[in-house]
């Protein structure tokens, strides 16, 4: 078909081309000029600083608690690339977008390194990483993680992103790529859906009608994100409809730019280059201030990381001082592999725990990132390029290594979660209540209650309700977690073994002997108490991530120990409430606390040259064992 510009036909104003001869050709051949996009070097850098807020907050930084907003980071520059590249695409080509092409490029440039992680993980399962709750975690998160819907699991389960109290699934970070490979999916057909309805309207006319469209579901998404948070934070956080509107910014940006992508030197340019800085510090303040729990967070600060997000975009792709900054050669080296580090950084951080490592928290963050950035590159060079540019997989290889690797994967997670505790008895008696005729009375639930003398008043007053069978097993004035040293209520320090040593244990064995249908851990206020963990550490509450790792970690495995009687457990905390209040610094115990303090280090020091380490000390206990060596170093 010859082009109608060089037929004769006459240009309009706004770039449409009108001609006499073919009335339906100039139809079909009307378009705007637009700018290209080609390749950005700066939104690499952004890329890297995206992906740096992400894995900083999964260190437990205390400093930058709203670093996952990285994730919304990359969800407006996803949706302003995207959209640009339909858009061009449908303008310059007479048969519009190519769907089928679309999303075989899509497929190629995500799943492969995905798929790649879900094999590296269940290999770390093999190997006896995963702990119960994550492998059983495992056996549901990989068929979903394959289907790309396990944000909708997650909310299926009611679960909660980065739940404190359980091992948190190797998977957990995948919720994102599904966000996003759904809205690669819904956003193509929605284009060629809205650009499709006014065939007979100029090209301009089309896209302004996209606008609206996506300004309007943006307002969707906004006002169903706060609905939903009202009740429910995580169906918030993690619904593609409740966060869509994060990638409906960068698509409205895409089409502000589409006829004019950079600038002419000129006020407008600097305006939009100081905007950008500006967005640089909201953006920084945001990422230090939010919360998961933050009730402003839904949906303003969402938005407004959003709308930063598309001013610095704007401002990079200007050039000029932002521009440079984000183009340094270390930011786009990992803006480069910035897709890899998301995948792996948080199957990395799982293994390589400080509880594991026993190291401090930037040594460690150093090693976390040293493993993961050295199996993205490899991953990267060897999996991410060759398979996005055809090197590998051609033609119809493609869809039946696809096939073959997801029955792989399948197969593997039956295999790694095989040998996991059937479901506990409380579960199995539910469904045979169900299926019973309502004239049998259901059996009695037999419930144990753990913790301190907080849970004996609890197994008290539950013991009181028809139906249940009580046990109660508790040790007074201890927690479900033991380490360290702990401030009582009177302001004395105590090494929390020489009080509690086998407190726990105890309370296992009493759970095996009753063989209870539930298990209800009570949390105890020795375990929310001031804990200095090392003698070089400082002391620090239950919010500080050294402690909270602790709690974590050993209220986890406490947790594994219970289950594995084939009891039901359930933690019962303090209620989740949403945090409006910045945490208040937890201050140092009474000088007299500390003093107490080194009276037990000097019996440690003693016992230790003598060769009696004393009561509190347990030989199997490798961390105190070294925090005891390094006492006399």
């Amino acid at each position: 078909m010859t082009d109608l510009r060089e037929s004769g036909a006459a240009p309009r104003p706004d770039g449409d081309v009108v001609g006499e001869d073919d009335p339906l050709s100039v139809i079909r051949r009307r378009r705007m000029v637009t700018e290209p996009l080609g390749h950005v070097e700066p939104l690499d850098g952004l890329r890297a600083i995206a992906v740096l807020g992400v894995v900083l907050y999964h260190a437990r930084f205390s400093w930058i608690p709203g670093g996952f907003l990285g994730v919304s980071t990359f969800f407006t520059l996803s949706g302003f690339l995207i959209t640009s590249l339909l858009l061009r695409e449908w303008n310059s080509s007479d048969e519009g977008v190519d769907l089928r092409r679309f999303w075989r490029r899509r497929f190629r440039r995500l799943l492969p390194a995905s798929w790649a992680t879900l094999g590296a993980v269940l290999l770390m399962a093999l190997v006896g990483i995963w702990n119960t709750d994550q492998l059983r975690s495992l056996r549901g998160d990989v068929p979903f993680a394959l289907a790309e819907i396990i944000n909708w699991h997650f909310i299926a389960q009611d679960r909660s992103y980065g739940a404190s109290f359980q091992a948190p699934s190797p998977l957990e970070h995948f919720w994102s790529l599904a966000v996003e490979q759904q809205f690669y999916v819904i956003l193509p057909l929605l284009v060629v859906g809205v650009l499709a309805l006014g065939r007979t309207r100029p090209a301009r006319q089309r896209i302004t009608m996209l606008a609206l469209v996506f300004l309007a579901l943006t307002a969707f998404s906004a006002i169903s994100n706060g609905w939903y948070a009202r009740t429910s934070i995580d169906r918030a956080y993690f619904g593609t409809d409740s966060r869509m509107a994060e990638m409906l910014v960068g698509s409205l940006l895409a089409i502000l730019t589409l006829r004019r992508l950079r600038l002419p030197p000129s006020l407008a340019r600097r305006i939009s280059i100081a905007l950008g800085l500006t967005a640089i510090v909201v953006t920084g303040w945001l990422w230090h201030s939010a919360t998961l729990e933050s009730a402003w967070l839904y949906p303003w600060g969402l938005l407004l990381s959003a709308l930063c997000t598309a001013a610095i975009v704007f401002a990079a792709i200007q050039g000029g001082g932002l521009g440079r900054v984000l183009s340094i050669p270390p930011l786009l080296w990992l803006g480069r592999i910035s897709y890899g580090v998301y995948l792996l950084h948080w199957p990395v951080f799982l293994w390589l725990t400080p509880q594991r490592v026993g190291w401090s928290p930037w040594p460690l963050f150093a090693l976390r990132m040293a493993v993961t950035c050295t199996l993205a590159v490899a991953m990267f060079h060897l999996i991410e390029n060759p398979v996005r540019h055809g090197a590998r997989l051609k033609g119809r290889r493609a869809p039946i290594a696809a096939l073959l690797a997801a029955i792989a994967l399948l197969a593997g997670t039956a295999w790694v979660t095989r040998d996991l505790p059937p479901p506990s008895r409380l579960v199995a008696a539910t469904e045979e209540q169900a299926a019973a005729p309502t004239t049998i009375p259901p059996p009695a639930v037999r419930v144990a209650v753990v913790g301190d003398q907080l849970a004996d008043s609890l197994g008290a007053t539950i013991d009181k309700v028809e139906g249940l069978e009580v046990t109660v097993a508790t040790v007074p004035d201890c927690g479900l977690v033991v380490g360290g040293f702990v401030t009582t209520a009177d302001g004395r320090v105590e090494r929390d073994v020489e009080r509690c040593r086998g407190a726990t244990d105890r309370m296992v064995q009493a759970v095996e002997q009753a063989q209870p249908d539930v298990v209800l851990m009570v949390g105890t206020m020795r375990d929310v108490s001031a804990r200095r963990l090392t003698l070089d550490d400082s002391w620090a509450g239950p919010q500080d991530p050294r402690v909270e790792d602790l709690l974590r970690v050993d209220m986890g495995a406490f947790a594994d120990q219970l289950g594995a009687t084939g009891a039901e457990v359930v933690v019962v905390t303090m209620p989740r409430v949403r945090n409006t209040v910045a945490p208040t610094p937890m201050p140092d115990p009474a000088p007299e606390a500390d003093a107490a303090q080194e009276r037990l280090l000097q019996v440690e020091r003693e016992q230790i040259r003598a060769g009696s380490p004393g009561p509190g000390f347990r030989e199997n206990d490798d961390a105190r064992v070294d925090h005891l060596n390094g006492i006399l170093s």
